[in-house]
């Protein structure tokens, strides 16, 4: 791109558009409006020495930083365009930054696609301790500390704000009474010949990533198909008891949502962890506190949890089993809690094992068949449940428990 006769580009440096800094362009037609922004902090960072962006923590003064105000496009003090050293509407306290010099567009544009400690220090190049520039087009501040101050504050400037489309919307908070001339009512709302979903009392739909989590431990009322029990306490607290074993307690931490559900059966309200503050008091039962809670004693409950409910073995017990009769199924050994066995075919035998219930025979082929050294794992609750034949008297397996 050439330059215009003009030195239009010039001013900004620009030999070319870069692919980080657009041409900028103005759309005459749309209007626009002036907004005050006071009160800004805005944070100082400055570059390690790997290059990594950290925050200010009091670094001594010559430190290079940089700091991004909340928006770009800072104006001139009458408004009515981009600001510069020597007409700006901005002002700030920072006894780091004391002094305003010329941003240098040169040597931002040409090292824009190189590293931000590379471009920071080349902008900040020559300047003593205090003096900083502002790149006013981005809302960047560039500069030399002259003290270990870590941030700026107060800071006030002008921005213009589309009313219109195209452009960057700067508001502060809006409170909608219209839309298009109508005024706004509360409640819900269905457009002609839709299907109304229906949210009771203007509440939010709340959808997380961890809204539901179908691997924890679940607590219900009945505690059918559930892994412990809930119940009402008071308003604000229910209980949760008979928790499965190796859980002694239900921690705050570990409650992903709480669902309250009406004597009809309808949902009443949902408490998720991101809208409400839970506390978590005693071991088994547990009592949970959801602050600002309405629960009423008819109410049923079901929390959903992020403790695992994958059952881990916690106890290893090996054994043998030898069949001293073909034919004659031997149970593995007495009563045992168990999670899983394993079960192995001895490595001396010469015929095969068959693992089976009560009922396995070697002589009709019932079961599981095991030549030597072939294994298998069997998810069960006890070991007296597990019985074993073989084809050659003698012969058996050897096994692990585990529970």
């Amino acid at each position: 791109m050439e330059k215009s006769g003009k030195g239009l580009l010039n001013r900004q440096q620009q030999d070319k558009v870069s692919e980080q800094r657009g041409m900028p362009v103005e759309v005459v037609a749309d209007s626009s409006f002036l907004v005050d922004v006071a009160g800004e902090a805005v944070a100082l960072y400055y570059y390690d020495v790997v290059g990594t962006l950290t925050a200010d923590a009091g670094e001594i003064a010559g430190t290079v930083v940089v700091g991004k105000f909340t928006n770009g496009g800072i104006l001139r003090s009458l408004g009515d365009a981009i600001g510069t050293n020597k007409d700006t509407s901005l002002s700030f306290t920072c006894d780091a930054l004391t002094e305003e010099v010329a941003f240098k567009f040169l040597n931002s544009e040409i090292y824009d696609q190189e590293s931000g400690k590379q471009r920071a220090n080349k902008i900040v190049e020559g300047l003593t301790n205090g003096k900083y520039c502002i790149d006013y087009r981005y809302g960047v501040i560039y500069g030399k500390k002259a003290t270990a101050t870590t941030g700026i504050t107060g800071a006030a400037y002008k921005v213009a704000s589309q009313t219109s489309s195209g452009g960057t919307v700067v508001t502060g908070d809006t409170n909608i009474a219209k839309v298009g001339g109508t005024a706004i009512t509360l409640g819900q709302k269905a457009k002609s010949s839709s299907v109304p979903v229906v949210i009771a009392s203007d509440q939010d739909i709340n959808v997380d990533s961890n809204s539901v989590n179908t691997n924890g431990y679940i607590g219900k009322a009945s505690g059918t198909n559930a892994d412990f029990v809930t119940a009402y306490a008071s308003a604000t607290t229910l209980t949760c008891a008979t928790l499965p074993s190796g859980v002694s307690s239900i921690e705050a931490d570990d409650i992903v949502s709480i669902v309250q559900i009406a004597t009809g059966g309808s949902v009443t309200n949902t408490y998720t962890r991101d809208d409400v503050t839970v506390t978590s008091a005693g071991t088994d039962p547990s009592t949970i506190t959801v602050t600002g809670a309405a629960f009423v004693a008819s109410d049923t409950f079901v929390v959903y949890t992020n403790v695992k409910s994958v059952d881990t073995p916690e106890t290893l017990t090996s054994g043998n089993k030898t069949v001293t009769t073909s034919g004659t199924a031997e149970v593995l050994g007495t009563t045992l809690a168990a999670k899983s066995i394993y079960i192995r075919a001895k490595s001396g035998n010469t015929n095969d094992i068959f693992v089976g219930d009560s009922t396995v025979d070697a002589t009709t082929n019932k079961g599981i068949i095991l030549a030597a050294n072939d294994s298998i794992t069997i998810s069960i609750a006890d070991r007296a449940t597990v019985y074993v034949d073989v084809t050659t008297n003698g012969e058996g397996v050897d096994y692990i428990v585990m529970s």
